[in-house]
């Protein structure tokens, strides 16, 4: 199996993600995800990633999601990383034929810190940002 790195896209099997509300989302062949951690990748025994799934319906975000422009990541339109639904997945399921690209330093960030700020982990920088999300 080839090094998984944080940050990395794949193309995976959309029947291994769970995005809610199951009853609003649309299945396709494959569905774009990013690996959100970096730890324990490199070791065999370890057989789990973390990360999100990335939809280019804009119908269910929330202001954790992340946008990428068309070309950002190996994306071909506008997508949005759904930072709430962070889940795990066989590292099994992220063949090295189907890699996209890997988001670039900004997103990476921005989806990091979505994620702690979402996870309560973090404060927003902003009183804007608490309106933004909704608290």
């Amino acid at each position: 199996m080839s090094h998984i790195r944080l940050g990395d896209v794949y193309d995976i099997d959309d029947d291994l993600i769970r995005m809610l509300p199951e009853g609003d989302r649309s299945f396709h062949a494959s569905r774009p995800f990013v690996v959100l951690n970096d730890i324990g990748n490199d070791q065999q025994h370890w057989p789990v990633v973390m990360g999100c799934p990335i939809s280019s319906s804009a119908k269910s975000t929330t202001a954790f999601c992340v946008q990428l422009q068309s070309g950002e990541a190996g994306m071909n339109k506008t997508s949005w990383i759904r930072v709430a639904a962070l889940q795990p997945l066989e590292k099994s399921d992220l063949a090295p034929s189907r890699w996209r690209g890997r988001l670039p330093a900004q997103r990476l960030a921005e989806v990091r810190g979505n994620l702690l700020f979402y996870l309560g982990l973090r404060i927003p920088s902003t009183p804007s940002a608490d309106a933004d999300a909704g608290i």
